[in-house]
């Protein structure tokens, strides 16, 4: 799957870049624009093809332990929603480059504190999971009944 996906990536990120710089030269700097959007489209699928590329003729050694990415996965309805808060908390504070390390300063606190609370709280802590519970539950309590009725 990997080797089908690499090539056409490129093709379609080199095609798209090369659109961008024949149309409207310097337009994709403007991140909002088309032109931009576009562009970063571009970039990215080439970069996600190399990334792909290296790990593929282990360019790059990795070790491939996906646990952190785990929590982030399990708690990630409830990330979602917590997350706007900080929104509130720093709206019109910081600027580009504070904001990207706090960025980074923030997932990678956020990751430490879902580890440590997973083994405690386990799903109590999860929107995901309660969201899950509740809905099955509701939903066999109005299909209790049905069951019931086609058995007499």
């Amino acid at each position: 799957m990997k080797k089908r996906l690499i090539l056409p990536s490129i093709l379609i990120g080199g095609i798209l870049i090369a659109f961008i710089f024949l149309v409207n030269s310097f337009l994709f700097l403007n991140l909002p624009t088309f032109y931009g959007v576009v562009s970063t489209i571009g970039i990215s699928l080439i970069l996600f093809s190399l990334f792909i590329l290296a790990e593929e003729y282990e360019l790059i050694k990795t070790k491939k332990n996906y646990k952190f990415i785990f929590y982030f996965s399990y708690y990630s309805l409830t990330i979602y929603l917590v997350h706007n808060l900080l929104y509130f908390l720093f709206f019109e504070m910081l600027d580009a480059l504070a904001s990207l390390f706090y960025i980074v300063l923030v997932i990678f606190l956020m990751g430490l504190f879902l580890k440590s609370i997973y083994p405690k709280l386990g799903a109590a802590f999860s929107l995901k999971k309660i969201i899950s519970e509740v809905s099955y539950k509701l939903v066999m309590k109005i299909e209790e009944p049905k069951v019931l009725d086609e058995l007499e």
